[in-house]
């Protein structure tokens, strides 16, 4: 082999390594374009999720709007999940208020210019003490609530509800008693002290893989004297009741 050819495969060696180098950067900088350009699509998903779900502030402010309230509510929650199991999560908003006690379920849905599309609501008694989340019956998401009440001179009592949103309306599915009491005065033998008491269990009874609702208790009725208020007379009452969900219904019903 020549001097010559030796130092022309030398000059072409050298070229080869340098075009590789070039290109290998070059794909190098392709891939971080491309990584790059993915990063910003899913920002922009992420900006479009957080305005279709809404500033909790904006909603509350919305809602004691429409309302037509003076203050600011007792209870205010907003829950995003997939109740009605369709794939997409809703905007369900607990809103109570003490004057006058009520309390206001609502399934909206974002729009322009801080507005909401109410697209279920449903009005109950009494303020709400807890907001709870859970997956019940038939892995339905479904809102539990606590809440207290006063039925009149005498009368106050507490409850547990089960809400869902199903056929695009929010239902009550069960509504029960934790706590009930009543104090009458009237004739000598019409004057009596009701205190019931209950706790409420939500676990599958049956071995039938669906979430039964237990109601277990006991109801106390004492009749009194409405001079000296002493007790005449003791009625006590053991209860358990169970409710099972009834799928064509769509709500737990008594066994």
């Amino acid at each position: 082999m020549t001097k010559t050819l030796k130092i022309l495969l030398i000059i072409l060696g050298v070229v080869a390594i340098g075009v590789f180098i070039v290109l290998t950067f070059q794909g190098l900088g392709l891939m971080k374009v491309e990584t790059e350009e993915l990063e910003v699509r899913e920002l922009v998903v992420d900006e479009i999720e957080d305005f279709a779900m809404g500033n909790n502030e904006e909603i509350r402010d919305f809602l004691i709007k429409i309302d037509n309230m003076s203050v600011n509510p007792d209870k205010f929650e907003v829950i995003r999940e997939d109740f009605n199991k369709d794939g997409t999560k809703e905007i369900f908003t607990v809103i109570s208020y003490c004057c006058p006690a009520g309390t206001i379920l609502r399934i909206l849905e974002k729009k322009e210019n801080e507005q909401y599309d109410i697209k279920s609501e449903i009005h109950i008694a009494g303020s709400v003490d807890s907001v709870e989340v859970v997956s019940f019956p038939s892995g339905y998401k479904s809102i539990v609530l606590s809440s207290f009440s006063k039925g009149g001179t005498g009368v106050s009592g507490s409850s547990k509800g089960v809400y869902m949103f199903i056929d695009e309306k929010i239902i009550e599915a069960w509504q029960g008693l934790v706590q009930y009491s009543e104090y009458h005065i009237g004739a000598i033998d019409n004057s009596y002290n009701i205190e019931n008491n209950y706790s409420i269990y939500f676990k599958d009874f049956d071995g039938d893989g669906e979430i039964d609702i237990i109601q277990k208790g006991e109801e106390k009725k004492e009749y009194i004297n409405p001079e000296t208020e002493e007790r005449l007379k003791v009625e006590k009452n053991t209860v358990e009741n169970i409710y099972k969900w009834n799928k064509e219904k769509r709500k737990y019903e008594k066994q």
